[in-house]
């Protein structure tokens, strides 16, 4: 979150990351010397922790199948 955030202050920020620490989940919250941006270093971390998630999911047995026709909403 970006300290110097005027979109959304710092403190709400800090605010649901206390609460997220109440909850049993794996929680990784960074602060940067910024506004409501996006670094280099943000970005960085982004990708180190989607590419930490994304090695810890098993690959699917094979596609989705697919009628041919066109993709209006998602069927589960």
């Amino acid at each position: 979150h970006g300290q110097r955030d005027q979109v959304i202050p710092i403190q709400y920020g800090r605010a649901i990351r206390d609460f997220l620490q109440t909850l049993p989940v794996r929680l990784t919250y960074e602060e940067y010397p910024m506004g409501h941006e996006v670094s280099m270093d943000s970005l960085q971390a982004i990708s180190m922790w989607l590419t930490q998630q994304l090695n810890h999911i098993p690959a699917p047995n094979s596609a989705p199948e697919h009628s041919g026709g066109p993709i209006t909403q998602a069927n589960y």
